[in-house]
């Protein structure tokens, strides 16, 4: 320990200082998105990975003081093992996804982060004893050592999580993010002696290359998914293949996001609808007239456009928080040429659009499901007021939720409906199914006054998407009596328990979705998700 310290100056600690706060953020960030596509990325799954990246810290913090107290602690050596292991992570995350998706969703979360985030954040862990040990070295003052390295390390977590969350993770992915990060700390251990470790380094790069190569090798030889980036709510991906549809063969193609169902279009009939809650919706949106006005809140695949945007005296306006969901719409599901001048993409978030907006509409529909969660703060008290105000007299309000209804899962339909009634609408909850399931989808339906007139709308007898017969509007509503709003709860932005109420429903989607899309397309399309 005494000839590593006495080649080693504070700058050079603080350097490295730095990087390990830097790697710590991303890691973090990075790991979560990793296993966003099998287990999503709602309030569940990131509580367990900042429980599991706190007790990866706690048990690195301890393992460096004993190596410290031992004599046995080596800057170089951690940061090699670092270097090389943060390299190692997408290639060996990607085969255990692909084993840990089928133990149950705790499980499999759990057991994933373990093995991904826990040995990182440990390694990082154990750097910081060490190198407050090597200053304190230095500067014979243990207060004032211990203090610079955490606030060092606390700037470098600072500047990481902006560089990887706002710009690395939506412009080069995970896994190149992982190999730079991986990269700096291994030539970063060259700063330190390390004996027979720093002579194979060559070796271990040259290993570490080709096994990236390969990867990025695989990833590029499949022709199935067409478009794939990293953004602000998670992976997204566009994927085409060949399925049976009502005895005939189809090219369909499907917006993901972490591995969640967006949107899907056949290639051949873009504007025909296979999501039964826009089967309802065109009709519904369509009474509103052909002239005016409409506001989208969350744009996904853009299929709403296809539906509606022919009408070219009909302005729609779609604000999108993800600007990679953005592009992967209008390059694939919409297309900008078709001369669709009615077409006006924002990217913002729905609740700073509509709380900065002067602009008025016929119709407003709100569809902000990021993967398998709603945000909350767009479907509080003061946010559908606010929506309330931007609607022309007469002017529609269509919000697309979960399924379920009864029961506890039911909760948060329930407490968006009270609150919906609290904010001065007129309500009606339109299920797509007459099974409260996590399956279907339930549309509200909220003006102002005079709802009922829109009770003999024809719209399809069911939401399937191939229903030719027609039935009135009213035959779909859901008859709410007041024992189903005694549990109820008015969401404010106070008080926003809209995400701990969906709790359990976005983990059923989360596990309908690995059942119904991953699982299928790894085994008989060959697709990998990760």
């Amino acid at each position: 320990m005494t000839n590593e310290s006495s080649s080693s100056s504070v700058g050079k600690i603080m350097f490295v200082t730095f990087f390990e706060g830097m790697a710590v953020m991303a890691t973090e960030i990075l790991s979560a998105r990793m296993v966003s596509p099998v287990f999503g990325a709602s309030i569940t799954s990131w509580s367990f990975v900042l429980g599991i990246t706190l007790l990866g810290l706690a048990g690195g913090y301890f393992f460096g003081g004993v190596l410290c107290r031992k004599g046995k602690a080596n800057v170089g050596v951690i940061l090699g093992i670092t270097g090389i292991w943060l390299a190692l992570l997408p290639l060996f995350t990607t085969r255990l996804l692909e084993w840990t998706m089928y133990l149950g969703y705790y499980p499999g979360l759990i057991t994933s982060l373990l093995l991904v985030l826990f040995p990182t954040l440990f390694l990082l862990g154990t750097l910081s004893p060490v190198l407050v040990h090597l200053i304190d070295q230095k500067l014979k003052i243990t207060g004032l050592s211990s203090g610079r390295i955490f606030s060092v390390s606390t700037v470098g977590g600072i500047v990481g999580a902006l560089l990887f969350g706002l710009y690395m993770l939506p412009e080069v992915g995970i896994s190149i993010s992982f190999y730079i990060m991986g990269a700096v700390l291994f030539g970063l251990s060259f700063l330190f002696p390390y004996g027979r470790l720093k002579s194979g380094g060559g070796a271990v790069l040259l290993l570490l290359v080709l096994m990236m190569s390969h990867n990025l090798l695989k990833a590029n030889n499949s022709n199935k998914i067409l478009y794939a980036s990293e953004g602000l709510l998670g992976q997204v991906k566009v994927v085409q293949s060949e399925f049976m549809v009502n005895g005939k063969m189809e090219v369909l193609r499907m917006q993901l996001i972490n591995n969640t169902l967006q949107g899907i279009i056949n290639i051949n009939d873009p504007q025909r609808s296979y999501l039964e809650y826009q089967t309802l919706l065109k009709p519904i949106l369509e009474s509103q007239g052909a002239e005016g006005r409409m506001l989208v809140l969350g744009l996904g695949a853009g299929l709403i456009y296809n539906i509606m945007g022919s009408n070219k005296d009909l302005q729609m306006d779609f604000v999108e928080i993800d600007a990679g969901i953005a592009r992967s719409a209008e390059r694939y599901f919409i297309g900008r040429n078709r001369g669709n001048s009615n077409l006006n993409i924002i990217i913002d978030d729905a609740r700073h659009y509509t709380e900065t907006t002067d602009e008025k509409y016929n119709s407003i529909f709100v569809d902000t499901f990021a993967g398998e969660s709603i945000p909350g703060h767009v479907l509080t008290l003061e946010s559908l007021e606010k929506i309330r105000s931007l609607l022309k007299e007469d002017g529609l309000l269509v919000i697309n939720f979960h399924g379920n209804w009864e029961g506890d899962k039911g909760l948060g339909a329930r407490s968006l409906c009270k609150t919906l009634v609290e904010s001065g609408y007129e309500v009606k909850v339109v299920p797509t199914d007459t099974t409260d399931s996590i399956e279907r989808s339930i549309l509200f339906l909220c003006k102002e006054n005079d709802l009922h007139k829109m009770d003999k709308l024809s719209v399809p007898k069911t939401a399937s998407t191939f229903e030719e017969e027609t039935t009135e509007l009213s035959s779909y509503y859901l008859d709410v009596s007041p024992s189903d709003m005694e549990d109820a709860e008015i969401l404010t932005d106070d008080k926003q328990q809209l995400e701990h109420m969906l709790k359990e429903v976005c983990l059923d989607w989360r596990r309908y979705c690995i059942r119904s899309y991953v699982q299928p397309f790894e085994k008989e399309k060959g697709l990998v998700f990760y």
